[in-house]
């Protein structure tokens, strides 16, 4: 039998596995249906927006080929305990903007409801190189939503 802390570990483990292969669809499977998610850039309440959000960069990476020959998301140092979890994860992509490849460094941490879905979902970036946050994936996301 599966433990609460192994349950919660393959949860994350699932979902940056699916990041990495950009399958939104899949990610989607890692989320309850009221989650949360937040980072320096986005607060989004549920399922729906949240997952949405996911699909679009993924659908973003994947149409075009020299962003999806850029793009690497490697992830390590994940450790659960009962109802919560963390990982650090970094995402090397595109900017198409300016063509630069970028790296984003990230902490993320979750709290998980009984069914080893996550209800709560942080992101933090490491803003050390002042760039990356200006030029992060989700701003690019935020900027083409708001420009378009």
């Amino acid at each position: 039998m599966t433990s609460i802390t192994e349950r919660n570990a393959q949860t994350i483990n699932r979902f940056y596995n699916a990041f990495s292969t950009l399958d939104a669809e899949m990610m989607a499977t890692c989320y309850a249906d009221n989650v949360q998610f937040q980072d320096e850039v986005f607060s989004l309440s549920g399922k729906n927006d949240t997952v949405n959000m996911w699909r679009m960069l993924c659908a973003a990476t994947i149409s075009n080929p020299e962003a999806l020959k850029a793009w690497k998301l490697t992830f390590n140092d994940v450790k659960t305990a009962a109802n919560i979890g963390q990982a650090h994860w970094e995402a090397h992509y595109l900017f198409s903007k300016t063509g630069r490849n970028v790296v984003n460094k990230i902490d993320a941490v979750f709290t998980f409801n009984e069914l080893g879905q996550i209800i709560i979902h942080r992101d933090s970036f490491d803003n050390s190189n002042k760039g990356n946050k200006y030029a992060g994936y989700r701003r690019i996301f935020y900027i083409l939503c708001v420009k378009y």
